[in-house]
């Protein structure tokens, strides 16, 4: 009962003291303990306003920072004076080029082709024209013997011609066959009178001989004889052999050398 009471009168004398501050230590009539331990650090407070650009520290200088964003380009240059030439490069694709030459070399073949073809039908009109002007020669050159041939005797289809040339039996063959005719050779005695009366006496020869098969006369063309008018006692082969004939001044025939020189007559169809 004592100690409450003693009790009491203490909370009276300390109380007016904390009512003058909280921070001020009561411990003038009891001893103070050993003080707690920290509590938990309070919430970060909000960020103040951002304060004025201090002036410029006077101690070293710290490391750049990165590069801003690039602006936008500026105006262009002038140009620059030219470089020198570069080293020469390494050689390029040798497909490229190969493509290349097959190119070139299809269009060589195309145009060789296409020349060649030309050429040909060149030369095919060359050989053409050739033949017309070997043709229109030939004409002219048979034209041309004709007409050195006296004005002939014409008697049924056939005209007989000369140029008053004598020579041998083969001579007079070649003579006639320059413009397409043959040695006279009569077949009708119509016919025998006309190469008589153009002959003028000069004996011709006749397109006859036995040189295939002697004593058997037939046509220089072939074919047995249709019409003979041989002379008395003809032909009799005198001599060293007479294979050819000839045509006497009175239209009669007689057998004779084929070497000897007779005028030329030939016979032309009309």
């Amino acid at each position: 009962m004592a100690v409450f009471s003693w009790f009491l009168l203490l909370l009276i004398i300390v109380e007016p003291s904390l009512s003058e501050g909280t921070e001020q230590t009561c411990c003038s009539l009891v001893s103070c303990g050993t003080p707690g331990a920290n509590g938990a650090p309070g919430k970060d407070g909000r960020d103040g306003l951002k304060g004025e650009k201090g002036e410029p520290g006077k101690g070293l200088r710290g490391i750049q920072g990165p590069p801003g964003k690039m602006g936008p380009p500026g105006p262009p240059g002038l140009q620059g004076l030219p470089g020198y030439g570069g080293l020469k490069g390494d050689t390029g694709d040798s497909s490229v080029s190969l493509n290349k030459m097959s190119t070139l070399e299809r269009k060589i073949q195309q145009l060789e082709t296409q020349l060649k073809s030309i050429n040909e039908a060149f030369l095919r009109q060359v050989t053409a024209s050739n033949k017309q002007i070997q043709t229109l020669q030939a004409q002219v050159d048979k034209n041309k013997n004709l007409l050195t041939f006296s004005l002939g005797k014409q008697t049924g289809k056939k005209l007989f011609v000369t140029n008053g040339e004598k020579t041998t039996f083969d001579r007079v063959k070649v003579l006639c066959e320059q413009f397409e005719a043959t040695i006279a050779t009569p077949k009708n005695a119509e016919e025998n009178k006309a190469i008589q009366d153009l002959a003028e006496g000069t004996p011709p020869f006749l397109g006859i001989t036995d040189k295939v098969q002697e004593g058997r006369f037939a046509y220089l063309t072939g074919g047995r004889l249709t019409y003979t008018n041989w002379k008395k006692d003809e032909p009799n082969d005198h001599g060293s052999g007479e294979d050819c004939v000839s045509l006497t001044s009175d239209g009669s025939w007689n057998d004779r050398s084929c070497e000897a020189s007779l005028l030329a007559v030939c016979e032309l169809p009309v």
